[in-house]
């Protein structure tokens, strides 16, 4: 009886130690909301509803401006995903794309800035170019 108990909390400690899902929260640091690496997010990613308006980098920290009908924008959520794979170039490629959502209804066109760290998309050269899905030139990011 005391093996099935042992094993039978050993099981539920395990099930319960995986905290992470896709849906979680964005994470944030100094520079803004913390790029992720997930190629499932990265598919299933929404990029409709808006334009990419402006992209500027500095240091770590990547600067998009959206544009898209609202009311005031302050409901707007955006995410930046990576697709997981890192193209072979001098200096390497990686694919990005913005997940957005937008609540609101009110025909107003709007701009609103968001502001992405990117250290978790630095690969072992000093340099990779971003790809970033809505914005014709490449970006590069150095560190």
């Amino acid at each position: 009886m005391r093996p099935i108990l042992f094993l039978s909390l050993f099981l539920v400690c395990i099930l319960f130690s995986c905290d992470t899902s896709d849906d979680d929260p964005p994470r944030s640091s100094q520079c803004g909301i913390l790029a992720e690496v997930n190629e499932n997010r990265w598919r299933s990613a929404n990029t409709d509803g808006y334009v990419i308006e402006s992209v500027m980098l500095e240091g770590d920290c990547l600067e998009i401006t959206l544009a898209a009908s609202g009311c005031d924008g302050e409901s707007w959520e955006a995410r930046l995903f990576d697709a997981a794979a890192i193209a072979e170039s001098l200096p390497p490629q990686r694919d990005v794309r913005i997940d957005f959502s937008n609540p609101e209804l009110c025909d107003a066109f709007l701009q609103r800035t968001f502001v992405f760290d990117l250290s978790r998309l630095r690969v072992s050269s000093n340099s990779v170019f971003l790809n970033l899905d809505g914005w014709e030139d490449q970006i590069l990011y150095e560190y």
